[in-house]
């Protein structure tokens, strides 16, 4: 939490209030990622989960989709598919990214937008006319 940015956590709340699904989806592993996604009142979070043994000790290696460049887009994907299964696709998709390796989910969304990007994400976005946007300017949580 510490490593959160005010207008991240403001802009996630923005889309909250406006009725809009909100994810995060990161590459870190999901024991990580889910707890702060609970405690940012989003919907849910799409992140790598670890693989652990027969007696619940981490192995060291993954399981499922690794949420890192496409298989991001591809953890998105199987969530939207199971959206329209229940009858709760999101009309539009905004995202949100820092880094270049997420462009193929940034590609995938309606309003994509560059957040503290870094020099190629900053270069693309400004070429493209996607928003770039810098949350390091605002104040950062305690």
């Amino acid at each position: 939490m510490p490593r959160l940015l005010e207008g991240g956590i403001s802009r996630l709340a923005e889309h909250g209030e406006a009725g809009h699904r909100t994810l995060i989806i990161s590459a870190s592993m999901h024991h990580l990622v889910g707890p702060i996604a609970s405690r940012l009142t989003a919907d849910g979070a799409l992140a790598t989960h670890p693989a652990f043994d027969d007696n619940g000790c981490f192995t060291g290696a993954t399981t499922g989709i690794v949420t890192f460049r496409e298989g991001k887009l591809a953890a998105l994907d199987a969530w939207l598919a199971s959206a329209d299964r229940n009858h709760r696709m999101p009309q539009t998709l905004w995202g949100y990214s820092d880094s270049h390796n997420d462009l193929p989910l940034l590609e995938r969304v309606d309003h994509p937008h560059a957040t503290q990007p870094d020099a190629p994400l900053r270069a693309l976005a400004e070429s493209r006319g996607w928003p770039v946007v810098d949350w390091r300017l605002s104040r950062q949580l305690a």
